[in-house]
């Protein structure tokens, strides 16, 4: 039993978290639910984090095709989400990399060995004066 209804959690970790999150095993749902309670009081610092480690397990779990790491991928998506409704808040477009969630896939892509993978272009959608690194 979920704490969260339908509703609350596409609202908390959009429409694709949810999907993932009624995959998720039974198990997993109690800490995945406290988790994503906690997400919004998130600073950006503690969200950057998390988007670090929850992109980097999401590729290590990709490799378990048959096993289920839903969960994985749900904080995943909901850091993506979360980011990214953070960064509409400030004044950006979808279409700027710049977003909390877009840096730390940059980081951890060019941690893994691939540099240029993720982008690392300055804000354009917003004044020169507000671009943001």
């Amino acid at each position: 039993m979920s704490a969260f209804t339908d509703e609350q959690l596409t609202d908390l970790i959009g429409v694709v978290g949810l999907r993932e999150y009624k995959a998720a095993a039974e198990l997993a749902r109690p800490k995945l639910d406290e988790w994503i309670g906690a997400l919004r009081d998130l600073s950006d610092d503690e969200l950057y984090g998390e988007c670090r480690r929850w992109i980097y397990e999401g590729a290590l779990v990709q490799r378990f095709q048959r096993m289920n790491f839903e969960d994985v991928h749900c904080r995943g998506t909901a850091c993506f989400f979360e980011s990214r409704r953070r960064h509409r808040l400030a004044g950006h477009d979808d279409h700027c990399s710049q977003s909390i969630y877009g840096r730390a896939y940059a980081a951890v892509t060019t941690d893994a060995g691939y540099p240029g993978m993720g982008s690392t272009r300055e804000c354009t959608c917003l004044s020169a004066s507000a671009v943001t690194r």
